[in-house]
């Protein structure tokens, strides 16, 4: 398979792979300098460490080929403002995009069940996350540090919110919790500090999350 690559000089080539999986140690030299990638119809998988670190990335192109996108796959690729996850993919690995200091949105596909653990950790300007119905649980500290998020849509079927969820998201005012949650983890709501206001049917749930003083706990009736 052929994977065209544009560098930060504007040159651009054309790298042979023979593997359909694409790992990191397939990217020993050069990645920091790279743009802009295009990955072809016969890549099935984004290998764990696949783009991790490469800081001058802004732009790839994921095929619908695509199921599986590995831990720490995109990690630090603080250049990465934005990016499209085709519906083919399932898994989104923990650390996947952790530290993309760069990504102001991101829309999960349909076709994923489970946002894992510190998947979007310190995406310090993330401000638009869209959830669908499809995922059932929010990981551990998979959105701590997204101090630009001031709301976020959880939808019906989440049952489970990991410890430390929304930890450090000081911009987020408001959060609904819907009530197929059954189980909320130790500091999920810590370093909220601008969170005003929790809408929940079960408020002891709330109890070792670490919601400040100040928010108000609005119970929401049947």
């Amino acid at each position: 398979m052929v994977i065209e690559i544009t560098y930060t000089s504007g040159r651009v080539k054309k790298e042979v792979f023979t593997n359909s999986i694409i790992k990191g140690e397939d990217w020993l030299r050069g990645g920091r300098d790279i743009a802009r990638i295009v990955l072809p119809e016969s890549v099935t998988a984004i290998g764990e460490n696949a783009f991790d670190t490469f800081v001058s990335l802004t732009s790839i192109v994921i095929p619908e080929s695509v199921k599986e996108i590995g831990a720490k796959a995109f990690s630090w690729c603080t250049g990465l403002k934005s990016i499209t996850i085709p519906e083919s993919v399932t898994v989104i690995k923990g650390d996947a995009f952790s530290g993309c200091t760069g990504l102001k949105s991101i829309t999960i596909p349909g076709s994923v069940t489970e946002i894992k653990e510190q998947t979007f950790t310190d995406c310090t300007t993330l401000t638009d996350v869209v959830i669908p119905e499809s995922v059932t649980k929010i990981g551990y500290t998979a959105f701590c540090g997204c101090k630009r998020l001031s709301s976020i849509r959880i939808p019906d079927s989440v049952t489970e919110i990991g410890g430390g969820a929304f930890c450090g998201c000081s911009g987020l005012t408001s959060i609904k919790i819907p009530d197929s949650v059954a189980t909320i983890g130790k500091d999920a709501f810590k370093g909220c500090s601008k969170l005003e206001e929790v809408h929940i049917k079960n408020p002891e749930l709330l109890k070792e999350t670490d919601v400040p003083k100040k928010t108000k706990i609005i119970t929401v009736e049947d």
